[in-house]
This record gives C-alpha cells, structure tokens and sequence, in this order.
C-alpha cells in the first residue's frame, strides 16, 4: 500500500512537506474521520440481524437425530480365518475373533466406491494379515500384518484399485 502523500483537512491539504517542516496544525479526531471519509453509525443505523427463521421443531430434532445414528460405526464380529472386504462393509467395523491369523482380503470390486473405509480390529490370539486380490495395490509402509492381539486398522479405497492401509500394522 503506498503512502499517503495530501490529506485533506478544513478545506486544504496536508503535504508530506507540512509535516516534514511541522506545519501540520493539530488534527482533531473528527478532521482525520472526515478525511477518510469515515462516518460513525448512531444507533439506529446498525441494521437487525437476519431473520434466522423459526426454531427447530421436535420432528427436526428426531430426523438430526436419526441421520446421526446412521452416521455411527457399525461393529461386526467376523469369526472366519478369511474375510473378503464387501460393499455393505463401508463405514463398518470387523472385529476379527478367530484365534487363527486371520485373513482380510481386499477385492477388486468396482461396487466398493471411491473413498470407502472399512476398520479392522485383531481380537483373536495370532492377529490379522491383509492381503490384495489380484489387480489391487495397497499403499503403505510395505507392512500387511496387525501388530498383535488388540491391533486396530483401517482400510481407505484411494483409487479404483488402490487402497491405504493405516493403523497398527508391522
């Protein structure tokens, strides 16, 4: 922003040079607002706040209630040494009981959309591995294993084919 080089006060303006030599008369609060045209707002001159409309009724509360219901994780228990991830497993969690290692299988499976997310917790003894059908990449640091019993991981579809694996894993 540049500076200011002429101000007008009372009808004249006020050059760098007047304030340079101290030729500046003393400026009142009220000259300087004039000048910048800045012009205070009385009371009557705040507008109203928008009309917000009428409360929220008891039906709107029920269906915010109900949509937030839907939104919680839905935990399954999974007893099988192999579970192959589904479409109806979005937004999901398996709890993978087996004492076995247990299996997850990531599909190729176009039905599964972009960006679905599925959970995983290793309840059983010898854990879970992650392993890709043919034709699917999983992203991370190269580990597929949960850590051990209690492990908790997480499955992201990134891409058509390519899915995020993060959590406990080793």
């Amino acid at each position: 922003m540049g500076s200011v080089t002429h101000l007008p006060v009372a009808g004249r303006l006020i050059t760098k040079e007047d304030y340079a030599e101290e030729h500046v008369l003393d400026l009142e609060a009220a000259d300087i607002e004039e000048a910048l045209g800045y012009v205070p707002l009385g009371p009557g001159d705040i507008p109203p706040p928008p009309d917000l409309g009428p409360y929220a009724t008891d039906a709107d509360l029920a269906a915010g209630l109900a949509t937030k219901a839907n939104a919680l994780l839905v935990i399954e228990a999974v007893s099988a040494a192999s579970y192959t991830i589904q479409p109806s497993d979005i937004y999901a969690a398996k709890a993978l009981t087996n004492a076995a290692l247990v299996t997850v299988v990531v599909p190729n499976d176009p039905a599964i959309p972009v960006g679905a997310r599925c959970r995983f917790g290793a309840e059983g003894a010898a854990g879970a591995l992650v392993a890709e059908a043919l034709g699917v990449t999983i992203i991370n640091r190269g580990n597929k294993r949960a850590a051990a019993q209690g492990s908790i991981f997480e499955l992201h579809k990134r891409s058509a084919a390519v899915w995020w694996l993060l959590g406990d894993v080793q």
